[in-house]
């Protein structure tokens, strides 16, 4: 199941299932060589699908690797442009938001591959998750950006979605 692109990998389907994922068996994993860059066929990571759910241990132990891989795992995008954070703070989930900035997540990624780019501060006003917009701006987002279309800072966005 880990060979091929076209199928959901193991580490999908233990995120998926909602399995408690420890280190040990993310490590003998990779030690069998399973790469934390693969991606399915619709380009999810196993860590955008911890991240999408909401699974911090998930996301801590995915981000246990080193060096490079690590890296690549963490800012890996999938179509559209979204990464594990965009994806962590669309689900309002603030314990896996917080294991991605602990790993040096881009607190200012912008969804480059959509029409507006928005950063992960615009996806937090949209949704309203004042917790996680303001472990954000503490981290350090920059709140000035615009979207791209409409030329909406993350207060407009607020604004507009009644937040």
């Amino acid at each position: 199941m880990v060979q091929t692109r076209a199928k959901p990998l193991v580490l999908h389907g233990l995120s998926a299932a909602q399995h408690e994922l420890h280190p040990t068996l993310v490590h003998s994993l990779q030690q069998a060589g399973l790469d934390l860059t693969d991606t399915d066929s619709s380009g999810w990571t196993a860590l955008h699908c911890a991240a999408m759910l909401g699974d911090a241990t998930a996301v801590r132990c995915l981000l246990q690797s080193e060096g490079n891989e690590r890296q690549v795992v963490l800012e890996a995008a999938r179509s559209g442009g979204w990464r594990a954070l965009h994806l962590a703070v669309r689900g309002g989930h603030l314990q896996a938001v917080e294991e991605l900035l602990l790993a040096n997540a881009d607190v200012d990624a912008r969804l480059e591959a959509s029409d507006d780019a928005r950063t992960p501060l615009h996806i937090a006003a949209e949704h309203g998750h004042a917790e996680i917009l303001d472990l954000l701006l503490r981290c350090g987002a920059d709140p000035t950006p615009v979207t791209r279309h409409l030329r909406r800072s993350a207060l407009h966005v607020a604004v507009v979605a009644a937040h």
